[in-house]
């Protein structure tokens, strides 16, 4: 029994992990009204489908697209296997009688007295349940009185005396799931109080120097109330998984258990999508709303600076605040970054331009004020309105107002350079040898934020209204609910864009990465989230898994080549440095 659960949850876990590409409408599913009545009180999770053959047979056509070898894995994961847990009485192995083309249910918790951990269990229709019997000793059969419905659980447990809501809401999907994150917390609150406690635990005496010591207590404290937010903002989650092929489509819902939680879409910010230069690697929009939630969410990032940085930092929210507080409808970005160093592209709406830019310069004259390595001088500009910088990262002194300075000086491995110098090389290369060129142009009611000068040219004609749709305005349009925010990346050209970034960043240890990414398919990703705007928000996922596990085996290939030719590199680098 506890064999089955496990192939179960590996199942739905499998397919959480490699979200996200079809047109799946993710309506509401007519869960049978025996499987509520069959969910024990107390139960935190369901996972459910309306057909156990339907399920197993998409199974195995996207493991058959996605990679041909785990197509016979996946076909003998099959419904059948069910009949091997129950039987008739006196019967032979496989007598159960399940019904295969049926809805199944799986449902986690209550937490059993027998042993603290959560009851996990089966929900299925037989053909017969009046002398069903389970062939496991340890499995649990109960039935459901005047009907052929039984759950085969690895706990006994006693009929609710009232169905379970837990199914209510469920998506129509290849698979869906319902989370009561809320009664999850509660049920958990012993062990997720004593993680909590072990993330706090000090490192052994001796072990690290006092200021790694500090670093790590800093970021665990910083990762608790990280958690701690999560864990309160959501009441509870509806999640969707179709499959088709080896395209996967993943809707999550999440219900927050306070408006304050809810973002409120805001119509004109999908119009701002359409600004964005098409040859960028991630482009995204998001909404007035995502916008001011992500200000809000960093907050905790603080937590993991020591005092005084924090203190420094915090006087950027005013002027931020201000920022956002002309801000129209939201803002549209797109960022590209490799051997040619770091672009972006940004797009927001105003109500007041000179106002925003006013504020713009307040910013940063806040993040220079912080004194934490930010140096800003004006960049003039040339026959546009707005407001420019030239920006340089002083790396040393960044990292002594973090209170890393001491364990940056340290070399990467014998012979090799400093962790300081590396760090140095990689904001040259992000930054440039004389700096960073960063505009914001007023074009309209549109403040155009350009990174770097290769898309100055392109970005300030699209901005004049030579503009037209991409694949974020696409997202948006097609949204399932009123969007609030999308985002799209082709992960191979990332990959590409890294790999090249950091093998000119890293020096001779450079030299043990791929040059490029293998050529292929592109890798896309595309996530849009969308609101009812009074009750939940949601992501929409999507990808193709048979792209993922191509690039995935080309890189493992191109990886170990790489590896042990760039050994040989840095052996000599080495050895060259000693001899020094």
């Amino acid at each position: 029994m506890n064999a089955l659960l496990i192939r179960c949850t590996g199942v739905l876990g499998a397919a959480l992990m490699s979200v996200c590409s079809i047109g799946a409408p993710f309506g509401s599913a007519s869960v049978p009204s025996e499987i509520a009545r069959l969910v024990p009180d107390g139960a935190f999770a369901m996972v459910y489908s309306g057909s156990m053959t339907s399920l197993h047979q998409s199974m195995v056509r996207t493991a058959s697209a996605t990679d041909p070898q785990m197509a016979m894995a996946a076909s003998m994961m099959g419904p059948p296997m069910l009949n091997m847990l129950v039987k008739q009485d006196g019967g032979a192995m496989g007598s159960g009688g399940v019904n295969l083309d049926g809805s199944v249910a799986a449902f986690l918790g209550p937490m059993s007295k027998a042993n603290g951990e959560p009851i996990g269990g089966l929900i299925f229709e037989v053909k017969d349940a009046s002398n069903l019997v389970a062939t496991q000793s340890d499995s649990h059969l109960v039935k459901l009185p005047g009907t052929n419905w039984v759950a085969l659980s690895d706990h006994a447990y006693e009929l609710p005396d009232t169905p379970s809501s837990l199914g209510e809401g469920m998506f129509n999907a290849t698979l869906a799931m319902n989370i009561d994150q809320a009664l999850a917390v509660e049920t958990f609150k012993p062990q997720i109080n004593a993680m909590m406690s072990m993330m706090q635990m000090p490192m052994p005496t001796g072990s690290v120097s006092d200021e790694e010591a500090a670093v790590i207590a800093r970021s665990q404290q910083a990762n608790i109330e990280r958690m701690k937010t999560f864990l309160d903002m959501y009441r509870g989650w509806n999640i969707g998984i179709d499959l088709d092929g080896a395209d996967v489509d993943v809707l999550l819902r999440m219900t927050p258990t306070e408006p304050r939680y809810l973002v409120t879409p805001s119509k004109g910010f999908a119009r701002l999508a359409s600004y964005l230069p098409a040859d960028l690697t991630m482009t995204g929009a998001f909404d007035h709303s995502v916008m001011t939630m992500m200000m809000d969410m960093s907050k905790l990032d603080l937590l993991a600076m020591p005092p005084d940085a924090r203190k420094r930092l915090e006087g950027i929210y005013g002027p931020w605040e201000q920022c956002l507080a002309t801000n129209k409808d939201g803002m549209a970005l797109g960022i590209s970054f490799g051997s040619h160093g770091f672009d972006a592209v940004g797009v927001t709406d105003s109500t007041d331009v000179d106002q925003s830019i006013a504020d713009i310069k307040k910013l940063w004259s806040a993040f220079q004020a912080a004194d934490m390595g930010i140096e800003v001088t004006d960049l003039p500009l040339l026959a546009s309105r707005g407001v420019g910088y030239t920006v340089k990262m002083n790396a040393e002194k960044l990292m002594e107002s973090m209170g890393m300075a001491q364990m940056m000086s340290t070399p990467v491995a014998p012979g090799q350079p400093t962790q300081m110098q590396y760090v140095e090389e990689m904001m040259t290369r992000i930054m440039g040898p004389n700096g960073l060129h960063i505009r914001y142009l007023i074009e309209g009611d549109l403040i155009v934020n350009v990174v770097g000068n290769r898309l100055l040219g392109e970005a300030k004609m699209l901005a004049k209204g030579e503009h037209k749709a991409n694949a974020v305005s696409d997202l948006l349009a097609h949204a399932l609910a009123e969007p609030t925010w999308a985002m799209r990346m082709d992960v191979r050209q990332l990959a590409d864009q890294a790999l090249g970034f950091m093998r000119t960043a890293l020096g001779p240890l450079g030299s043990m990465l791929p040059p490029h990414a293998p050529q292929g398919n592109p890798v896309e990703v595309s996530m849009v989230g969308s609101s009812d705007g009074t009750s939940w928000d949601q992501v929409r996922i999507r990808t193709n898994l048979k792209d993922w596990h191509t690039m995935a085996t080309q890189f493992q290939e191109e990886a170990m080549k790489a590896m042990m030719q760039g050994q040989k590199t840095v052996d000599a680098s080495a050895s060259s440095g000693s001899a020094q």
